[in-house]
């Protein structure tokens, strides 16, 4: 995969993610329209904001109260729960990784620190966790390192669980828009090994350290990402169509930011696009609370549709590609 990075930090603003209001879904001819509009967004820019949406924002809100009270906590404090050796999925707290080299490109670490939990976790049941076999159990199935922050559990695994929904809800209309079975991404995303991260970025510093980002420029590698954000902002995307700008992407109000990631590629056969993208310090620190839809690691990702000219269509197991991408990102890049 070749990366190509904008030469400028020029930001250009049109429009380019577009905000799509999901109301009328009951409604099938509102459901054909809509279904239109979001693929005509993965197929232009890759990304959109959905409004109207059906994850709860005050959910959100009492996620990043508690979040924010571990993240203010001293170094020490919010290493004790860092990942385990053995957990390839880095569930827990983390603070050294590069976002940017799960692309191949070296960058210094990004400013971000950032906590994640993930459904392979046995106390919670949510999955059938004997389909995995014994290799990707022993990689994949961890406890969660949640936090004794109040209000942190508790409103972790209920967002967790509204935003996989509304995910798979919006998947659905992608399968009508390209023309596959309604239930195609459910069943390829049967037993999910969705991955839920609390990201908090930090205000700009007043002397940035070169090349650093607040989260460098990537692309998700999984199906689809939606997120909700504390309202600043910061996350910008490539311009498809002027690759020398980045756009930022519009901080609407409680607005469900949406992007395809690079599975989503793979099946739509290079219909869609999954776009590089990344987040700039603010005067302001600021939190997101991506939800990254995603197979189980037994599950073999295939084009479902001729793959066009160009496109990369050869399939993948999703548990190998993840731990190859993940392992990317937190990699010393002198080793």
């Amino acid at each position: 995969m070749t990366i190509t990075l904008p030469d400028t930090d020029a930001v250009d603003e049109h429009g380019y993610v577009p905000v799509v209001s999901l109301a009328g879904l009951d409604d099938p001819d509102q459901r054909v329209r809509i279904a239109g509009e979001l693929g005509a967004a993965l197929r232009r820019s890759g990304f959109y904001v959905a409004v109207d949406h059906t994850v709860p924002v005050p959910v959100f809100d009492r996620l990043t109260t508690a979040a924010l009270e571990f993240f203010h906590r001293p170094e020490e404090e919010k290493a004790r729960y860092g990942p385990s050796p053995a957990d390839a999925t880095r569930r827990g707290f983390t603070s050294r990784y590069r976002a940017a080299s799960g692309i191949g490109v070296v960058t210094d670490e990004d400013a971000a620190e950032a906590w994640a939990l993930n459904p392979y976790d046995e106390s919670l049941g949510w999955r059938d966790l004997d389909a995995l076999g014994p290799t990707y159990r022993a990689a994949f199935v961890h406890p969660n390192r949640i936090p004794d922050t109040p209000g942190f559990r508790e409103s972790a695994l209920t967002y967790f669980a509204a935003m996989e929904s509304q995910i798979l809800t919006l998947l659905a209309l992608h399968a009508l828009d390209l023309g596959l079975a309604p239930d195609h991404f459910t069943r390829l995303c049967a037993g999910a090994m969705t991955n839920l991260v609390v990201n908090h970025y930090p205000p700009k510093r007043a002397e940035p350290l070169p090349g650093q980002s607040c989260l460098g420029p990537h692309t998700d590698l999984g199906i689809m990402t939606g997120l909700l954000h504390s309202g600043q902002p910061g996350l910008q995307v490539v311009d498809r169509e002027n690759p020398g700008a980045w756009i930022p992407v519009p901080p609407v109000p409680g607005g469900l930011v949406v992007n395809a990631g690079d599975l989503l590629v793979l099946v739509s056969g290079g219909r869609y696009r999954s776009a590089l993208h990344r987040v700039v310090c603010g005067a302001e620190e600021r939190l997101s609370v991506p939800v990254f839809v995603q197979p189980a690691p037994q599950t073999t990702v295939a084009p479902a549709l001729p793959p066009l000219p160009g496109t990369d269509a050869a399939p993948v197991e999703f548990g190998a590609y993840f731990a190859d991408r993940i392992g990317m990102m937190y990699a010393d890049p002198e080793d």
